[in-house]
């Protein structure tokens, strides 16, 4: 085994036997150890961390105080106690089964639309059309989302009224209820699914047409590439498209109904 004596210096010459050389190091410590802060940078980016502690960090350690100080001002955990309650449970079991339901069709109904236009649609106008269309109905939650279906779906909702008055037919008669389990996951759908597509676009992008005609020379059926091709490349996305979708609604939808006892 031989020994290695190249020592990349000055004195030596020797470029490339993978040590620094002594004046280029000397130089590079001198470099971060004089180096002054831009202040200019930090001036352009300070509003934006005053942004930041105003709306994310001094409302969450407002929060986190609130969570431990009782309505006198008194250190307590009985709201912690108080997250036992039927009503505050129900809440978030109502909660969780919205999340759970809205991100499980959201991301299969997106999946398989986004199948339809990465591997279907060779039009790029459409394509263009149909990404542009993700990319808005993607952000378009909250109380803008909410008062859309109200106006849209809601007891004197436009789509209600004509129904109504067209057909005959009053979807509120017939069971449906845009405060119900279905009637608010419906709602969450309306920005899931662009979600999903946005995000899985890109990994179907990357299925090679290659690897689909080598399976099929290999005689493989359609079953065999996307259970051991397709979807092993797509799991990842996928997956964290699931998480995404599951976090979104994951909030107390409904206010609870007091007992007799608390009325």
């Amino acid at each position: 085994m031989s020994r290695r004596t190249d020592v990349d210096g000055p004195e030596s010459g020797l470029v490339g036997s993978g040590y620094p050389r002594p004046d280029k190091l000397s130089a590079t410590l001198k470099m971060f150890a004089q180096k002054q802060p831009d202040w200019s940078a930090l001036i352009g980016v300070a509003p934006f961390f005053a942004f930041a502690a105003v709306m994310m960090i001094a409302p969450t350690v407002a929060l986190v105080a609130d969570a431990f100080v009782n309505r006198q001002g008194q250190l307590t955990l009985k709201n912690f106690v108080d997250l036992n309650t039927p009503e505050v449970v129900a809440a978030f079991a109502e909660s969780i089964k919205i999340s759970s339901a809205s991100a499980v069709l959201g991301a299969l109904i997106g999946l398989g639309l986004a199948l339809v236009v990465g591997r279907g649609v060779s039009n790029s106008r459409v394509r263009s059309i149909v990404m542009t269309f993700c990319g808005v109905a993607s952000n378009f939650s909250g109380v803008p989302l909410a008062f859309a279906f109200i106006a849209t779906l809601g007891r004197l909702g436009l789509v209600t009224t004509a129904l109504n008055t067209i057909a005959g037919v009053d979807i509120y008669d017939a069971g449906f209820d845009l405060a119900s389990f279905w009637g608010l996951t419906i709602t969450y759908l309306f920005f899931q699914i662009p979600i999903t597509i946005t995000i899985m676009m890109p990994a179907i992008d990357g299925l090679r047409r290659e690897w689909r005609e080598a399976a099929a020379i290999l005689g493989a059926r359609s079953w065999h590439y996307w259970r051991y091709i397709g979807l092993p490349v797509l799991w990842p996305s996928l997956l964290g498209t699931l998480a995404l979708l599951l976090r979104i609604p994951s909030v107390p939808l409904r206010r609870p109904t007091p007992s007799p006892a608390t009325r």
